[in-house]
């Protein structure tokens, strides 16, 4: 299933409207797409199932007059009706009726990783796993900070939207519906295993290894074949070997035109394991086929990922479910290694709160031109994130940094790959087993001296297949342990911190980075041309124009098509922002 919608009332005497329920399913449908199904959720809620055209399978679980809806991809061997959510895992959003009891729950699953949003009008809690479809229906007001955050961040993470009065769920939320009113759970919290900390290095790779492999294979049970995600990283490579590890059938597929360095090292490292690999390339026609599919982008994305960028995307997902709906993702392998708290520069393992300041401004946001903005947003931002950042660790103030730094981190990546698998789900289901429980907690548990930089990471991997290891990493350097007969084989990747360190230095000091802008060159000056002509650069006709210098925005939208175009990035979130706005049919004040 893709999606649901659902109207409830907080008063069992309240009535929800037929006619109110049909409206918000269509609105669903309309940013969407797809068929939407009533089903019997009692006297004080009406519910919709909706499915994309594409999504043929079963979707409802019933026994009797209960029944549970799950969109995503939730794993347990028993019924969802009955099953408590502690013991659920995956990436899903959950709606199920329990007439016995007079119960409607609804809950997001352990991370929060796959979206789920509410918003309450009067009596009525309005759920539904596109915030785009709410604020259409409910004619929210759009939140000037939310649509701020997604220009200059690139997402929305946590509860944030970019609506006023619509908040994505958080992690681990259970609403329970039942006479008396309704009530709102946390029914797990991530939590540091001292018996994994207090393992001898040897002992943490095996801890790891052992939870990581049941974790994908409980993501691919029952499944006839998978799509594994290969690149020249470790995240994926691990992935992969976990899912042979997990006897698995699986085929490899990476993005990209051919020539990049992710492409040739996955090639390589498809043909020294055996592995099917495909090359996944976009049309040649694509610059002239993405303004067609900007809509699909938005309705799936949200609005809270670029439409530009996720048109391709959804392209590949698309692709791919011809064969196989089920594709593993290494999204949370970063756990693995420091990438969460090299900020803290040797102060990991000491104890007091994290610098949520420096996190915000280094993990948090990357340099976008400020000139198209009327006036500076980046204060406010800075700092409602770093609000929104505080209760995340305040319960840790008594670990490490390097635990407070991995929690914003995955705190940060519903936004990322949270909201990714959540656009997915119209076409495939995209599984994040590093994001399941015990795999989390064997890599968030396992000491820092380890993980730090990448050397549990090669340990991990070289475990598993020590050839595999042997091939170089696109972070340079093999994904094998340094040792003296290797050392200089490290040095592009020592190389390539230390520019990365630089780059971070000159977007902090000149707010602007000296890398090369993505999407330069003759195709994609085309796709950004199209994506523009999509939009207009009539101003009189934009929804967001408040947020912007208009005489700055207008010479962006004319400067788009050129080949040296150095906006992309930001050119793809001011397009998004407002065709959202124009989905939902609404302006800024």
């Amino acid at each position: 299933m893709s999606g649901f919608v659902a109207i409830i009332a907080d008063d069992p005497g309240a009535p929800v409207s037929l006619a109110d329920a049909d409206a918000f399913a269509a609105s669903y449908v309309a940013v969407r797409g797809g068929v939407a199904e009533a089903v019997n959720a009692g006297e004080r809620a009406r519910a919709f199932e909706v499915r994309s055209l594409e999504d043929t399978r079963p979707s409802i679980v019933r026994r009797g007059e209960a029944w549970a809806l799950a969109a995503g991809a939730p794993h347990h061997p028993d019924s969802l009706i009955s099953a408590p959510l502690e013991d659920i895992e995956g990436q899903f959003a959950l709606l199920r009726y329990d007439p016995q009891a007079g119960t409607i729950t609804l809950a997001s699953d352990p991370f929060g990783m796959f979206a789920l949003f509410l918003a309450r009008r009067g009596p009525f809690t309005y759920a539904s796993t596109s915030a785009l479809a709410l604020a259409r229906h409910l004619a929210a007001p759009p939140s000037r900070l939310g649509l701020q955050t997604f220009l200059l961040a690139g997402y929305q993470c946590g509860t944030l939207t970019g609506w006023e009065g619509i908040e994505r769920v958080g992690a681990a939320m259970s609403l329970a519906f039942h006479s008396d009113g309704h009530t709102a759970t946390t029914y797990w919290r991530p939590y540091v295993d001292r018996a994994i900390r207090g393992l001898s290095l040897a002992a943490s790779v095996d801890r790891c290894l052992e939870a990581a492999v049941e974790a994908v294979r409980a993501a691919g049970a029952g499944r006839d074949l998978l799509w594994c995600d290969l690149t020249g990283g470790y995240d994926t490579r691990i992935l992969a070997l976990l899912a042979r590890e997990a006897a698995l059938p699986f085929v490899t597929a990476t993005n990209g035109q051919g020539d990049e360095e992710d492409a040739a090292l996955a090639r390589r490292l498809a043909e020294r394991a055996g592995w099917e690999w495909t090359l996944l390339s976009l049309p040649s026609s694509w610059p002239e086929e993405i303004g067609s599919r900007l809509h699909e982008a938005l309705g799936w994305g949200d609005g809270a990922l670029e439409v530009g960028q996720l048109s391709g995307v959804l392209w590949r997902h698309a692709w791919k479910a011809a064969r196989s709906r089920a594709v593993l993702n290494g999204g949370g392998g970063e756990h693995y290694w420091s990438y969460a708290w090299q900020h803290e520069y040797g102060r990991s393992n000491r104890s007091g709160s994290t610098n949520l300041d420096l996190w915000v401004r280094t993990r948090m946001l990357r340099a976008v031109s400020m000139r198209v903005f009327a006036g500076d947003p980046m204060p406010q931002v800075t700092s409602d994130l770093r609000r929104r950042m505080q209760p995340i660790v305040e319960p840790y103030q008594d670990e490490p940094r390097s635990v407070q730094a991995d929690l914003l981190y995955l705190h940060k990546s519903t936004g990322h790959f949270g909201a990714y698998a959540s656009a997915a789900a119209g076409y495939v289901d995209l599984l994040l087993p590093f994001y399941t429980r015990a795999s989390f907690t064997a890599a968030f548990s396992t000491n820092p001296r380890y993980r730090f930089g990448h050397r549990f990471y090669r340990r991990l991997i070289e475990r598993l297949d020590p050839a595999l290891a042997a091939i170089g990493t696109a972070k340079g350097g093999p994904a094998a342990p340094a040792r003296l007969g290797n050392l200089l084989a490290f040095a592009p990747y020592y190389a390539r911190l230390a520019e990365k360190g630089l780059n971070k230095v000159v977007q902090r000091g000149l707010g602007r980075s000296f890398r090369r802008p993505p999407g330069l060159g003759e195709s994609a000056a085309r796709a950004r041309a199209a994506m523009v002509a999509q939009v207009g650069t009539s101003l009189d006709t934009w929804r967001s124009l408040p947020l912007y210098d208009p005489r700055a925005l207008h010479e962006m939208l004319i400067a788009a098509g050129r080949p040296d175009f150095p906006d992309s990035v930001l050119l793809g979130r001011v397009l998004t922002a407002e065709l959202a706005l124009r989905a939902a049919d609404a302006a800024l004040a």
